[in-house]
């Protein structure tokens, strides 16, 4: 879950007038309505309530380039100077996957963990107008459950940091090609692609967000 302190600020129920929390641990027995699911058809995003007290499967169809995602549906609150953070818990199916893990207007505005079909470890990136900042996190791509974090920051200038499983990620924080402060609404996006004619998936187990209203 996030960690308030390190958000620099402990959550309490008088806290909670200030600042957003939200989060999913998909329970249940289908995604709900806050957000969309949506890509290539013969791709699904379901709910599987056995597995770590219930996660979201996201699974590509099985031709190549196919991609399947869970977003918000077109619920674009999130800023980059309303210090918002993103944490998920999620596992990869695959090594040999696209993933992206982010917070995300467009193609053009977009803040993320990634990894293509071929990285071996774990990429942290910020785009702003179209100019990215790229950089390897250290951290190896594997199968098992992972906790990634991004956290905006405004003290002194903005700037990202990126964790995964509590500990700071390499090349992290990135205080360049950032999403504009208040014009880039932003919202959660989970997606995964295929590279070869199989299918593809990853196991989410929660997904929180939290920012300052």
């Amino acid at each position: 879950m996030v960690d308030h302190d390190t958000c620099h600020m402990a959550f309490c129920l008088d806290s909670a007038r200030r600042r957003l929390l939200w989060g999913d641990h998909f329970l249940g027995d289908q995604v709900q309505d806050e957000w969309r699911s949506t890509g290539d058809a013969g791709g699904s995003a379901v709910v599987v309530d056995g597995e770590t007290g219930g996660i979201c499967r996201i699974t590509t169809d099985g031709d190549t380039n196919d991609a399947y995602r869970i977003d918000w549906n077109d619920i674009r609150s999130l800023h980059m100077d309303q210090r918002v953070c993103l944490e998920c818990r999620v596992k990869a199916g695959t090594t040999d996957s696209l993933i992206y893990l982010a917070l995300w207007k467009d193609g053009n505005e977009r803040i993320m963990f990634w990894k293509s079909n071929v990285d071996t470890n774990w990429q942290i990136f910020t785009q702003n107008g179209g100019a990215t900042t790229d950089e390897d996190s250290g951290v190896a791509v594997d199968t098992s459950y992972h906790i990634f974090r991004i956290m905006c920051h405004t003290h002194g200038s903005n700037h990202i940091h990126f964790y995964i499983d509590g500990t700071e990620t390499s090349n992290s924080p990135v205080s360049s090609n950032l999403p504009d402060d208040a014009g880039d609404e932003l919202e959660p996006y989970l997606w995964i692609r295929t590279a070869e004619n199989a299918t593809k998936s990853m196991d989410i187990d929660y997904v929180v967000v939290s920012q300052d209203r």
